[in-house]
């Protein structure tokens, strides 16, 4: 038997949805990318606002989940099953992403660098709770513009467990997509065993950076960054207005954090 934690009820749930594809056609989302407006235009968004604002219907909404896979699954590095996402199953993975650590041996406060990632990934995979590892940590001992894309590298050297990840810059999307493809060795191998699941969160509940919908865009759709032989790759959305850093919410709050899911 497995136990269940439910704080809302059926019914309320539904409203929860409904007033989120509200939001999202009537008030509208912020996205500063070009190509993504184009491209969400192409498909029936409304774009001509004179606020700008892009525009979401429930009907497409409706049409995106349809395609959506009821489920999915996550593989580690030596290519077992770890995770089965579907119906109440819950995986655990570290939280992301710790602005400083506590230095265990001196009891100060200090920015991470690489020992402390590679000691993270160490620990991780020693932990049998955790399914998942995660780029928890950013090193400050490497130029920041690989800084994402060099946590991965050191998560998926020093730990088997896949990785919960994302990426900072356009750029840094492409070397984490190939990062994943180099374990797995080609484009056919990774779509039947991902070996990682990357988030896209925005930056306010109704606006994302310029970076974020292009990631989202690439991540989810036979498009030019992530996915080059017209494949998909695991994509997580950050629903709340600080990513994937807040855990408290107030009931008022869920249909906007609701809409990057959607």
């Amino acid at each position: 038997m497995r136990p269940q934690f439910q704080q809302l009820d059926g019914d309320l749930a539904e409203q929860i949805i409904t007033e989120a594809k509200i939001v999202l056609a009537e008030v509208g989302v912020d996205i500063g990318d070009d190509e993504t407006r184009s491209f969400l235009a192409d498909h029936g968004a409304g774009v001509d606002g004179a606020d700008g604002r892009v525009r979401i219907s429930a009907s497409m909404v409706e049409a995106a989940l349809d395609t959506t896979p009821l489920s999915f699954s996550l593989f580690d590095v030596l290519g077992e099953e770890t995770h089965r996402f579907e119906g109440n199953r819950t995986h655990f993975t570290p939280g992301s992403a710790a602005i400083n650590i506590l230095d265990r041996s001196t009891g100060e406060i200090r920015s991470a660098v690489t020992s402390d990632l590679v000691n993270l990934a160490k620990l991780v995979s020693g932990l049998p709770r955790y399914d998942a590892q995660s780029t928890a940590l950013v090193s400050s001992d490497v130029p920041e513009a690989i800084s994402d894309s060099y946590r991965l590298f050191l998560g998926l050297l020093h730990c088997e467990k896949p990785a919960v990840t994302g990426a900072f810059t356009i750029e840094g999307f492409e070397v984490l997509r190939d990062l994943l493809l180099a374990v797995r060795g080609s484009v056919d191998e990774l779509t039947a065993k991902p070996v990682g699941m990357l988030t896209c969160c925005p930056t306010a509940p109704l606006r994302n950076h310029p970076c974020a919908p292009d990631r989202l865009h690439g991540a989810g759709d036979p498009c030019r960054h992530f996915d080059p032989a017209h494949r998909r790759g695991p994509l997580g959305g950050g629903h709340c207005p600080a990513g994937s850093t807040r855990h408290t919410f107030a009931l008022r709050w869920l249909p906007g954090d609701l809409r990057p899911a959607l």
